[in-house]
């Protein structure tokens, strides 16, 4: 572990053990503690070569993930049902442009609207 990355191991130990200085440790406590460290410890990841990824981030992917699934099996955009905002989109900055809804002043404006879409999937179906 050492060889690995020595500063990710002192940080490490000093994060879980409290340890501040792992040279005053004899080497077989220090191997024991080393082999106990979480399974997200910096050395694990420098190990096993993967790069560590924030909480903070895999979790919001992850609810926006099962969102757009749900989004996807209820039908989707295609009965019409608005897209969910994203965490991953608000956590950027990203707002998602909401469509303006159309209002009507009277019920005969809202039957012409209606029935000139109607016609116009007629004129297309």
């Amino acid at each position: 572990m050492l060889a690995s990355d020595e500063d990710a191991l002192i940080c490490d130990m000093a994060e879980t053990y409290h340890v501040l200085d792992i040279w005053a440790l004899p080497v077989d406590l220090l191997a024991t503690l080393a082999s106990g460290l979480r399974e997200n410890a910096r050395i694990w990841f420098k190990i096993n070569g993967l790069r560590e990824v924030p909480t903070e981030i895999v979790l919001p992917q992850l609810a926006d993930t099962i969102t757009l699934i749900m989004y996807a099996l209820a039908g989707g955009s295609s009965k019409g049902i608005e897209k969910p905002e994203l965490f991953m989109e608000a956590m950027r900055g990203q707002t998602v442009k909401k469509k303006e809804s159309k209002g009507f002043d009277t019920g005969e404006d809202f039957m012409a609207y209606r029935k000139r879409i109607l016609e116009g999937i007629k004129e297309n179906g």
